[in-house]
């Protein structure tokens, strides 16, 4: 059997990808890649450019993202009004792991200290935070709530909210208690950048430049100064620093026993970040830095043997189609590791379309549309002196 035509098509295929990785590691039924910032930033959305060759043939794989922890609410006991306040007790059930309440009401403009406590008996309660804070207002023709409150870990079965400044019970629409049941999806680290900061009355912008676009951020961690703080913040994009794209309000606090400083949002590849802190009457917050991620990607391989290749960074490329993911086996995958980056040295650069004729060469075009006005203008002048002169009375 001739090969040499099928080695031309792989090789005339392999030439639209860009980059190369070798990948390094023993031989094993299942082998598992972590792609790192490089391929998650030069590969297309979705990963549907990556390829692995071994000796001129195509590798199956699978493409797994750590899923997010999932959460349950607890079931509301009672609520009452007394001479601290209004108050809830929920039921985080049975060896429970909590750490984050969720209210909804149907008040606004409001600012609220709220008393979190738990209890493994109803009778005996532990103070957890004091400095808890939930409000509502309307800025610049937005309007900005902060009703999640988290807490430091607790394993206690019961949770008491105290909220001194509400004296009705329909203040609080509901309260959903949640815990995580796993671990945190693993994440991977992208890039760590400085903010440039400019003051804007009672908010500020912190503005976040990542020096290139293609980084698919879905998470930014902001290392703060202060020792305790409660903040809304406005999180938006850009790909040229002129028009922004919003992303999230969320919030960000450290309190007691623990904090919470990240903000999460659907998946975005622009070049620079705005975060706007609004600090109402506090003073400024104090952003060092942020550090931007993204869920960990893994690729499942079957049959990988060394000399194997990572191939990425082909914009026209399709998303493969294999049955691996359907049929993998339930043993833990070999790791390999990725070499560092190569050019292709087969890669030759997408050709771009060409202008069209008129415009590469305008001169041409109206010096052809000039002729053709000027022999029209010819053309009806000798219609005219042919027409017989009109008859007198």
């Amino acid at each position: 059997m001739n090969l040499l035509p099928l080695l031309l098509l792989l090789a005339a295929a392999s030439s639209a990808w860009q980059f190369r990785r070798p990948l390094t590691g023993p031989a094993a039924p299942i082998t598992q890649i972590t792609l790192d910032p490089h391929v998650l930033a030069h590969s297309n959305p979705g990963l549907s450019d990556i390829r692995i060759l071994l000796q001129n043939r195509e590798l199956p794989y699978a493409l797994r993202t750590a899923p997010a922890p999932p959460v349950r609410p607890a079931i509301p006991l009672d609520r009452a009004l007394g001479k601290d306040g209004l108050q809830i007790t929920l039921d985080a059930g049975p060896n429970s792991r909590h750490n984050a309440v969720r209210l909804s009401t149907p008040l606004h403009n409001f600012r609220a200290q709220v008393f979190i406590h738990a209890s493994d008996d109803r009778r005996n309660w532990n103070l957890l935070r004091d400095d808890a804070a939930i409000f509502d207002f309307t800025q610049d023709g937005a309007t900005y709530r902060l009703l999640d409150l988290p807490y430091p870990t607790s394993t206690r079965r019961y949770l008491r909210l105290t909220i001194p400044a509400w004296t009705s019970q329909d203040a609080l629409s509901s309260a959903d208690l949640t815990f995580l049941a796993t671990q945190s999806p693993k994440r991977t680290l992208l890039t760590q950048a400085e903010p440039q900061t400019e003051p804007d009355g009672r908010q500020t912008h912190f503005i976040f430049d990542l020096t290139e676009p293609g980084f698919p951020v879905d998470q930014i961690a902001v290392s703060a100064g202060d020792a305790a703080f409660a903040r809304t913040v406005r999180v938006e994009a850009s790909a040229d620093r002129r028009t922004w794209t919003p992303l999230t309000v969320s919030t960000i606090a450290r309190y007691p026993g623990g904090e919470t400083l990240a903000l999460s949002f659907f998946e975005t590849r622009r070049r620079y970040f705005r975060l706007t802190v609004y600090n109402g009457d506090d003073a400024p917050l104090r952003i060092r830095s942020a550090a931007f991620s993204t869920q960990e990607r893994t690729l499942l391989l079957e049959g990988f043997q060394p000399g194997a290749e990572l191939y990425y960074g082909n914009p026209k490329a399709q998303s493969p189609e294999y049955d691996l993911a359907l049929r993998l086996p339930t043993t833990d995958p070999t790791p390999l590791t990725l070499a560092a980056v190569q050019i292709n040295p087969d890669y030759q650069p997408p050709i771009p379309p060409q202008a069209p004729w008129t415009d590469r060469h305008p001169v041409l075009l109206w010096a052809i549309l000039l002729s053709s006005i000027a022999a029209l203008g010819a053309l009806l002048w000798r219609l005219l002196q042919s027409l017989p002169p009109s008859p007198t009375h």
